[in-house]
């Protein structure tokens, strides 16, 4: 019996320790969790904070981007003003060669000027 008593106590003492250990596995999971469950919050703060800004971005890079449009489509009528339309396509090219143009506004005003012809 007194083998027997030991296994017993013995045993007793196992499920004691895997007790322990599962009750400190739950406490890992449950905080990790939690740390889950902050991170995603903040994450989705930032997100929305940085929505905004790209938001600003756009339109102050739209804006810009309109206004220098404008400015060269004006500097272009300008620039054509009294000159034949074969000068004002060399000037085009020019500035297009000299990157004041972009592809599509060099296009878009070579498209207009030979239409003229």
């Amino acid at each position: 019996m007194g083998e027997h008593g030991y296994l017993k106590r013995t045993m007793r003492k196992v499920n004691e320790k895997i007790g322990e250990g599962i009750d400190k596995a739950d406490n890992v999971i449950d905080e990790a969790v939690e740390v889950g469950s902050e991170t995603v919050k903040q994450a989705k703060k930032t997100g929305d904070e940085l929505g905004k800004v790209a938001g600003k971005e756009i339109t102050t890079i739209y804006k810009k981007g309109s206004k220098a449009t404008t400015d060269r489509i004006r500097d272009a009528k300008m620039m054509t003003a009294g000159h034949s339309e074969i000068e004002v396509l060399e000037r085009l090219a020019t500035l297009w060669k000299d990157g004041a143009l972009t592809d599509e506004e060099y296009s878009g005003l070579k498209r207009r000027i030979l239409e003229r012809l």
